[in-house]
């Protein structure tokens, strides 16, 4: 078992935790960092605050190990013709949340 910390990273702003969870593996701090960036993100990306919630996981040493990202981008009109030939395809529709 090892300590991990889960700092949230939102835009410019930084919630360090400072309590942080005992953990079996990365694998498992993994799993938590992804559940929580979905979480966060699920309340507020719509909310547009920010266009990224980042978790980013510190080890017992205080040495972060991984990063997990959710972010949303809104295209519009001529964006969006121009997000097609970056990308070289249809953007995928967005579908809302559920609670």
């Amino acid at each position: 078992m090892s300590w991990f910390y889960f700092d949230v990273r939102e835009g410019e702003r930084l919630t360090r935790d400072e309590e942080g969870l005992d953990l079996a593996d990365l694998d498992a701090a993994e799993r938590e960092a992804t559940y929580a960036a979905a979480e966060i993100g699920k309340e507020a990306l719509p909310k547009r605050y920010t266009p990224e919630i980042r978790v980013e996981v510190r080890d017992e040493r205080g040495e972060y190990v991984l990063s997990v990202a959710v972010t949303m981008n809104v295209e519009r009109g001529g964006d969006l013709a121009r997000a097609r030939l970056i990308r070289g395809r249809e953007p995928h529709p967005v579908r809302p949340f559920e609670a």
